[in-house]
């Protein structure tokens, strides 16, 4: 049999078009040849180059920016004990939840409504450690 042409082999392993690609599969990073001849994905051959390159993950959403970015609290109980945010039970301690920015509410006991509360703020992007103990 004949060896496969060129145009055959391309049409074997894809075109290079990304509208030809599964939907579930991620386009192949853009290819730029460095100054030594060697393919490279761009943002490093930018970066070789000591030119600025901004990556960017077409998949990943970027971050958001402090003002929209939640807080963390980190909830322990001594000795132990069972927490609510807000009114709303979310388990055993201990725990850790994303939260939005602002005063919370964390109770914390041993039965079914919480038997301390105390009230926290949350600054956006920060994370806070919050230890209650039981009587």
């Amino acid at each position: 049999s004949a060896a496969p042409t060129a145009d055959r082999v391309r049409d074997h392993v894809g075109s290079g078009d990304h509208a030809a690609a599964a939907p579930h599969e991620a386009p192949p990073p853009t290819l730029r040849r460095a100054p030594d001849g060697i393919t490279v994905p761009a943002s490093l051959a930018a970066a070789a180059s000591g030119a600025a390159a901004e990556v960017t993950h077409r998949h990943a959403p970027p971050r958001p920016p402090a003002a929209v970015r939640p807080g963390t609290i980190r909830i322990s109980v001594v000795p132990w004990g069972k927490v609510w945010l807000d009114g709303r039970y979310l388990g055993r301690a201990p725990l850790r939840r994303s939260v939005s920015p602002g005063r919370h509410v964390i109770g914390a006991g041993r039965a079914s409504t919480p038997t301390v509360e105390r009230i926290v703020h949350v600054a956006r992007g920060r994370a806070r450690s919050i230890e209650i103990e039981l009587p």
